[in-house]
């Protein structure tokens, strides 16, 4: 799948009659188009310094993060595998055995990648910093110096 994400303006924006992921009309000040050149979906968001993350999760599907929002898409039909408003800040997203782990500032959200199921919400006590992966467990440690040791469900 060769998909990008083009940025557009706001007036591009409002006449483009693609298909909208997720808009806020009171926040949003960036535009987006997600491409392929064939088809296009449009999405806008709040913050002109960050930019959104796009992930190809297989041949068919991609996720976007960005702000408060997060998407898993079948590109060709459009079809929305999964929609969330996050309780917290996005910041990236990891692929660890099957699992996406949708990485906010205040929690982890596992996502089965074979049903596209919430698998489990991991809170954290402070904001993210980093997660290392070892052979059996995820340690992720936060900004004020936590370790939370993870250990995913086998299934």
């Amino acid at each position: 799948m060769k998909i990008r994400l083009k940025s557009i303006n706001e007036e591009k924006y409002n006449q483009s009659s693609s298909p909208i992921l997720f808009e806020d009309k009171r926040c949003d000040r960036s535009f987006a188009f997600l491409t392929d050149e064939l088809i296009e979906y449009k999405f806008g968001w709040q913050s002109d310094l960050i930019e959104p993350e796009l992930r190809e999760l297989s041949d068919t599907h991609c996720s976007i993060g960005i702000d408060l929002d997060f998407i898993i898409l079948e590109f060709i039909t459009g079809r929305t595998e999964i929609k969330l408003t996050m309780n917290s800040f996005f910041y990236e997203t990891k692929v660890i055995k099957e699992k996406l782990y949708v990485i906010c500032e205040y929690e982890i959200i596992v996502i089965n990648l074979k049903n596209f199921q919430i698998s489990e919400i991991v809170p954290l006590p402070d904001a993210y910093q980093s997660m290392e992966v070892t052979d059996d467990n995820i340690i992720i440690s936060t900004l004020e110096g936590h370790s939370i040791v993870y250990t995913p469900p086998l299934f």
